[in-house]
C-alpha cells in the first residue's frame, strides 16, 4: 500500500501488534515504508478503537486487510463497525476490504452490511494469475469496495484489467445482519474440497 501513495497523500496504518510495526520499520527486512512512505503514521492498538479518535470525514480510502488468514476479527465487520468507517470517510471516499481468504467467504456478509447502510458495494476478483505473475510474487485476490454513490466506484469499474472482474453485491434475502451482538462464522466458511 505504501508504494501506491501519490505525492501529497498521507498514509496511516492501524496495527494491533507492536512487533509487526517494529519489523515493518526495520530496513534490514523491509524497505517499502522507508522508500515509499517515510512519513507514514503508525497507530498501535485495535484499529476499531483507535479509529474513533480520527477526525470525522478525514480519510479518502479506508482499507481493511484482516480477513485473509484462518481467523477473522469479526468485530471489524459489523453494522456498528461500518457506521464508524462511514463517519471517518471523506465525501467521495471508498472503503476496501481484502477478503482473499482460503477459508471464509466474507463477500455476502459485506454485501448485506453495505445494503443496510445504503452503500454501493462491488466485489472484485483477481484470481487468474499467470505462472509468470506467481513467480514475480503476485497472488490471487478478492476485494469488496464500498462507496456512498455509484459514481464514486466508476473509476474501478471502468478500468479494464485482464483477469479482473467486478460484480455488484446485493443484500441476501433472509440473511441476518452481523452486529456487535451477532455474527455467524460458520455461515461464511467455504466448502472444503479434498485435494485430488
Amino acid at each position: 500500500m505504501a508504494c501506491y501513495r501519490q505525492p501529497g497523500q498521507s498514509l496511516t496504518y492501524y496495527e494491533i501488534d507492536p512487533l509487526v510495526a517494529k519489523i515493518a520499520l526495520d530496513t534490514r527486512y523491509f524497505t517499502l515504508l522507508s522508500q515509499c512512505a517515510p512519513k507514514a503514521q503508525i497507530i498501535l492498538g485495535d484499529a476499531l478503537l483507535k479509529l474513533r479518535d480520527a477526525p470525522n470525514g478525514s480519510y479518502n480510502l479506508i482499507v481493511l486487510d484482516a480477513f485473509n488468514g484462518d481467523a477473522i476479527p469479526m468485530h471489524l465487520v459489523t453494522r456498528q463497525a461500518l457506521a464508524l468507517y462511514i463517519r471517518k470517510l471523506a465525501p467521495g471516499g471508498l472503503i476496501a476490504f481484502n477478503v482473499s481468504s482460503l477459508y471464509f467467504n466474507m463477500a455476502p456478509t459485506l454485501g448485506n452490511l453495505a445494503a443496510d447502510a445504503h452503500l454501493i458495494a462491488l466485489k472484485g476478483s483477481d484470481t487468474l494469475v499467470t505462472p509468470a505473475q506467481l513467480e514475480a510474487g503476485k497472488l490471487a485476490s478478492i476485494w469488496v469496495v464500498m462507496a456512498r454513490n455509484p459514481s464514486d466506484l466508476t473509476p474501478l469499474d471502468s478500468t479494464p484489467h485482464p483477469g479482473f472482474t467486478w460484480e455488484r453485491l446485493n443484500r441476501q434475502p433472509n440473511a441476518r445482519l452481523w452486529t456487535d451482538d451477532y455474527s455467524n462464522l460458520l455461515g461464511v466458511v467455504k466448502p472444503f474440497s479434498a485435494p485430488h
